[in-house]
């Protein structure tokens, strides 16, 4: 019997595939601390949070899109009330003002982004090209394109190579 065991670039994968949610989570807050730490102009660098949330809108679906992006937005929210964001700590009418709509908008990337990925498998599966958004759109221009030529009796561009090849 022989033993295969794994290398460690598949241990490596391996562990991160399966904690991936406490990595995503400690990557979130490391990179918090560090941009509001290290960056002077901190409310600059709120649209660096919709990158993880795209990810995990991609790679883990609507409802951990939508979890990590609530997650962010209270991280943020607790830092505005306790030191601030370029402007004065605590909640008041410009601070809200200013982070509501960039909380709203997270959170609907996060939920718009988990839905794609939920709808492109049943896409990606019936489809050929590449890009599962577009793969609807194109599946329904080429049946509609399919269909005007049958019905005007003029070949598309396909018909008429296999037409010549014969």
């Amino acid at each position: 019997m022989i033993v295969v065991r794994p290398t460690p670039v598949e241990r490596a994968k391996l562990f991160f595939f399966r904690y991936f949610e406490r990595i995503f989570v400690l990557l979130l807050v490391g990179a918090m601390l560090v941009i509001h730490a290290v960056i002077e102009q901190k409310f600059a660098f709120l649209t660096f949070y919709y990158l993880p949330v795209i990810l995990a809108g991609f790679y883990g679906g609507r409802r951990f899109a939508v979890v990590s992006s609530l997650f962010v937005v209270s991280l943020v929210f607790f830092y505005q009330g306790v030191q601030g964001l370029d402007m004065l700590p605590g909640f008041y009418e410009g601070a809200i003002l200013s982070l509501v709509p960039w909380a709203g908008f997270l959170i609907l990337t996060g939920y718009v982004v988990g839905g794609w990925r939920s709808s492109g498998r049943r896409v990606w599966s019936r489809s050929r090209t590449p890009i599962w958004p577009l793969s609807s759109c194109w599946r329904s221009i080429s049946s509609r394109r399919r269909r005007t030529s049958r019905a005007t009796g003029i070949a598309s561009p396909s018909w008429r190579s296999r037409s010549r090849a014969s």
